[in-house]
């Protein structure tokens, strides 16, 4: 009796693993789902183990005689087109330095003029 215990414990363990597979993520757990993998091992005597088990997951499912999960659609995002121009990258204006001040630098788009150097 230990042995048929066993045997079946070992099994358990092979369709845990078959269903843990990542190859087989579609494969939904009904009845019928199971009966159909069973059925195929019986019929072509092969024991169950993982490799078996995928083997006649394989087949069925070529054959269209599982229930599978559906693949989901596929998604193409279209990108709305803008209905304003893009904003314009703001430049420097053009300005006309006055003769006798110097200009060493620009901030906020003016020009900043620098005299001679005051004491603290």
């Amino acid at each position: 009796m230990e042995d048929h215990e066993a045997a079946e414990l070992e099994q358990a363990v092979e369709v845990k693993l078959f269903l843990r597979d990542t190859g087989h993520l579609r494969f939904e757990e009904t009845a019928k789902n199971f009966d159909a993998l069973e059925t195929f091992l019986h019929e072509h005597c092969l024991p169950i183990n993982r490799s078996n088990l995928h083997c006649a997951y394989e087949n069925l499912v070529e054959r269209g005689e599982l229930e599978l999960t559906p693949l989901a659609p596929a998604v193409i995002e279209e990108r709305p087109i803008p209905s304003q121009s893009p904003t314009p990258v703001p430049t420097a204006p053009d300005l006309q330095i006055e003769l006798g001040k110097r200009v060493i630098a620009w901030g906020n788009g003016k020009a900043i003029e620098i005299g001679s150097p005051k004491r603290l």
